[in-house]
């Protein structure tokens, strides 16, 4: 099947965010990506119909060594199992009736944990959008709402810049003294 022009533009613009990240410093020796065949047993056993082509991209780049990425959440694949899922149903008990964002929970894909506390996940019903909202859920209920999945992977490649700037403010100091 033809790739489509918005998955096309998804998969460049999550590359990009990675290719900035690299020449920003992150080493691309720390970052190891999955293949499709471990994607889509992730997705399986998460009862998801399908991967977003954003979500495929990220996970083709970090799904199995995620680098600093790990600063900000695990987006390996081992760590999105089918157990996890079930604790972010757990999660999503806590929202209000009237709160209550997604429409398909029972195959939502979850794309990123944060210490057990936090979950990013793709509402079912979207799935075969390239690149679809992003909800992050936490353990008390709150959420908040990204718009595409593109965009909270841009923020997450924000908060690996910033611990960057960090190890990279520590180490001037310690050459100063």
């Amino acid at each position: 099947m033809a790739e489509s022009a918005a998955e096309a533009t998804a998969e460049a613009e999550i590359g990009a965010i990675v290719d900035r990240l690299i020449s920003y410093g992150e080493g691309p020796g720390e970052l190891r990506g999955a293949t499709d065949a471990e994607i889509d047993a992730v997705a399986a056993a998460q009862n998801a119909s399908a991967v977003p082509a954003a979500v495929r991209a990220i996970m083709r780049a970090i799904g199995i060594q995620p680098g600093m990425f790990h600063i900000v959440g695990a987006f390996y694949l081992g760590a999105l199992n089918s157990d996890w899922k079930s604790q972010v149903l757990e999660f999503l008990d806590e929202v209000p009736a009237d709160r209550y964002p997604l429409e398909d929970t029972e195959h939502m894909l979850v794309i990123m944990d944060s210490q057990s506390a936090y979950a990013a996940v793709v509402d079912g019903a979207h799935l075969t959008d390239p690149d679809p909202p992003v909800w992050g859920i936490w353990e008390n209920g709150d959420i908040v709402r990204y718009d595409s999945v593109t965009e909270f992977f841009r923020e997450s490649a924000q908060g690996v810049q910033d611990l960057i700037d960090l190890v990279r403010k520590r180490q001037d100091a310690l050459r100063r003294h």
